[in-house]
């Protein structure tokens, strides 16, 4: 038997979906990939599965060399790697359920980016975390490592920063919070194709699959 792909994100018994979509901002991938980068893939939620606020949906890590001597540390040592999480900012359905690193940051366009983190709310879901709580332990890393960024990347062609540089990305980095859509228009192709993989969501959807609908 096939396992069901939400099997680890089951919508909690009285959970009522309201009507907005939360679209969670991206890492700056200039900052975040120089030295380092992001998993995502690991902590992927299951295809429209219910996340929980405080849940672990991407790490963010810093690799750093055990010695001062490139080709030495490249044959002889692994990097020093630390890491810190990032975790969801709400609790809802996931629709585009892969956090994106280096799409967009600042999220203010009234149409929502296709590639960023995206959940359904609950209806009394009032209040997310705000991107200076979201991002704190991932900028707090990079200001423990800022020396890697100063210089010219090991992993891309990337030139080194200088120290306001950095603080100034690191300043938009913290204040870029999540924005709020309205599910339907923006997000109806994810509503259909949830409601098709997964019949046992009509009854969580059918408000808004009636007004993608009603359309038609």
């Amino acid at each position: 038997m096939m396992q069901d792909k939400r099997e680890s994100g089951v919508i909690p018994n009285g959970v009522t979906f309201g009507t907005e979509v939360l679209v969670m901002p991206s890492l700056i991938g200039s900052v975040f990939t120089h030295a380092g980068g992001t998993d995502t893939v690991s902590y992927k939620p299951n295809k429209y599965s219910w996340v929980k606020k405080g849940d672990v949906i991407a790490e963010v890590y810093i690799s750093r060399p055990k010695t001062k001597f490139g080709l030495i540390n490249d044959i002889f040592f692994n990097d020093i790697i630390s890491k810190v999480p990032i975790k969801s900012p709400a609790s809802g359905l996931a629709l585009h359920s892969e956090y994106s690193d280096n799409f967009t940051v600042k999220l203010k366009d009234d149409v929502p980016p296709i590639a960023n983190l995206s959940l359904l709310l609950p209806s009394d879901e009032v209040r997310e975390v705000s991107g200076a709580s979201l991002f704190r332990a991932a900028v707090s890393l990079i200001k423990e490592n800022s020396d890697l960024l100063y210089k010219e990347s090991r992993r891309w062609t990337m030139k080194g920063k200088t120290p306001q540089e950095l603080e100034s990305l690191l300043a938009q980095q913290l204040a870029a919070n999540c924005r709020r859509y309205p599910a339907t228009p923006y997000f109806d192709d994810y509503l259909d194709e949830a409601r098709t993989e997964f019949p046992e969501l009509r009854q969580h959807l059918k408000h808004l699959v009636n007004k993608a609908e009603s359309k038609v």
